[in-house]
């Protein structure tokens, strides 16, 4: 393999690895319903944070078929919501963790309540929502608001420090 095509070729930047990184995310991403964007190009933060709180613990093969039943019963915070919470947790049937489902009704609840329905933007609102930890927080405030949230160093670096790994054959579990 060449190292001028080499994703970690010698003495490249941390920028250079990472712009190379988003160039192949770009090409190799799988079509997953959470990814889908309006007109402008937005993704419906809504969908995000589903997803986010359904891959918790649970892979994206698994996911997809409960996420996209889920939203055609429960397509927005409001209907979420006012849900009874036997529906919500029959929707959830076979996704397990089923405090995931609990926290996600509550937290649709408290968006209803107190953001008028919107998903908060804010790294710290979302961490005042049941169920959201700061990694999920800064998934969302990213992926749903393309926020530069600060994270903690260990949860934004381990899926970097995966796919460095892969490239270079060596553990990342020396990153933990």
């Amino acid at each position: 393999m060449s190292t001028k095509n080499h994703l970690l070729a010698p003495r490249a930047t941390f920028y250079e690895i990472a712009q190379r990184l988003l160039t192949w995310a770009k090409t190799a991403a799988r079509p997953l319903p959470w990814r889908f964007t309006d007109e402008n190009g937005q993704r419906d933060p809504y969908r995000v944070w589903i997803a986010e709180i359904m891959l918790q613990q649970t892979t994206v093969k698994a996911v997809i078929p409960y996420f996209l039943r889920f939203l055609e019963r429960f397509p927005d915070v409001f209907s979420l919501a006012k849900a009874e919470t036997d529906t919500v947790m029959r929707e959830w049937a076979g996704l397990g963790y089923y405090s995931r489902a609990r926290n996600l009704q509550r937290a649709a609840q408290i968006v209803r309540r107190d953001f008028h329905g919107q998903l908060p933007r804010s790294h710290s609102d979302l961490l005042g929502l049941p169920g959201i930890g700061p990694y999920t927080a800064g998934a969302i405030a990213s992926i749903a608001f393309a926020s530069s949230v600060r994270r903690s160093m260990k949860a934004a670096s381990l899926p970097a420090a995966r796919a460095a790994s892969r490239s270079i054959a060596f553990s990342a579990d020396s990153f933990a």
